[in-house]
């Protein structure tokens, strides 16, 4: 049996995760944090979230959100995203049209402690793929991605 890694990120997102967990919401965590999981010299400015759009789930954020005076976020379509930068350093988002579905991502992803919480984490695949994704999409980004996915395929390569 693996033991599960430690991952480690800003101490207000804790609080964030330690709802996600209670209120069985489902969600992979994303972007630069997640790379840092794989690439611990990897430095990320915030946390990514990906949810699964599915109404029950989405509405069990919502729930959330309300509670903190978020106005309701109706996480239930695809390409959606909420910043909580005031309150928590974290983006959710929804899967774009032309990323994966959510199950693929979740399907796929490990588990870490992240401050007590245990959390999923898109696998190293996954990472590739929606960072490949980005640098069309996020074009003022690529030379960032473009080093993530070089970072990520250095742990595929390393792991044979």
């Amino acid at each position: 049996m693996t033991a599960i890694r430690q991952l480690y990120s800003f101490g207000q997102n804790i609080e964030l995760l330690r709802h996600l967990n209670a209120q069985t919401i489902r969600f992979v965590l994303v972007g630069g944090l997640a790379v840092s999981f794989y690439c611990p010299k990897r430095e990320a400015q915030d946390m990514d979230l990906v949810i699964d759009p599915d109404p029950v789930n989405a509405a069990k954020l919502d729930a959330i959100l309300n509670s903190w005076g978020i106005p309701s976020a109706k996480m239930n379509r695809p390409g959606l995203q909420v910043v909580l930068k005031k309150i928590h350093n974290a983006d959710l988002l929804t899967p774009p049209l032309e990323w994966p579905i959510f199950a693929e991502i979740s399907d796929h992803a490990l588990r870490c402690w992240v401050g007590g919480e245990i959390v999923p984490v898109a696998s190293v695949l996954s990472l590739i793929r929606l960072k490949q994704i980005a640098c069309t999409a996020q074009a003022d980004d690529a030379e960032k991605h473009l080093s993530d996915i070089a970072a990520l395929k250095g742990v595929l390569t390393a792991s044979v």
